[in-house]
C-alpha cells in the first residue's frame, strides 16, 4: 500500500469487487459490521485496520497509532462502541457521497 496522500482505494463490502476481496481475504462479505483493510497478503479488520488508517492520515490521528500495543481484545470493544455511536456524534447523512471526478479513481467499483 502506497501510504501517500489518497493511497486509500475504496471499496463497498456489498460491491461485487468488495465480496470478491472479502472472499479473497478468507472473510465473508455477509460481515457488515466490520472495517476492513487489505494491504497486500495482510488483512485488518476494526481497531487494527482503524490504527492503520490513523498512522497515514497524519497528524493529530496519527498521535493514536502507538494504541496498536493494546491487545486488541481490549481495543476492539472500544472501536464498536464509537462505531455503534458514531452517527450520533458525528451525524449521519441521508444520501451517500457521490465520488468527484478527482476522487474517482480511488473506489475500486465500476459503478462509478
Amino acid at each position: 500500500m502506497d501510504h501517500d496522500g489518497g493511497a486509500f482505494r475504496f471499496a463497498s463490502i456489498q460491491s461485487e469487487v468488495g465480496s470478491e476481496r472479502m472472499r479473497d481475504a478468507g472473510l465473508s462479505p455477509d460481515d457488515l459490521e466490520t472495517f476492513v483493510v487489505v494491504d497486500g497478503d495482510d488483512v485488518y479488520t476494526k481497531s487494527d485496520a482503524g490504527l492503520l488508517v490513523l498512522r497515514h492520515l497524519g497528524l493529530p490521528y496519527s498521535l493514536l497509532s502507538p494504541a496498536v500495543v493494546v491487545p486488541s481484545v481490549l481495543r476492539d470493544p472500544v472501536y464498536e462502541f464509537v462505531a455503534e455511536h458514531r452517527y450520533e456524534w458525528f451525524g449521519k447523512r441521508d444520501t451517500c457521497r457521490v465520488p468527484t471526478e478527482e476522487t474517482k479513481d480511488r473506489f475500486l467499483s465500476e459503478d462509478f
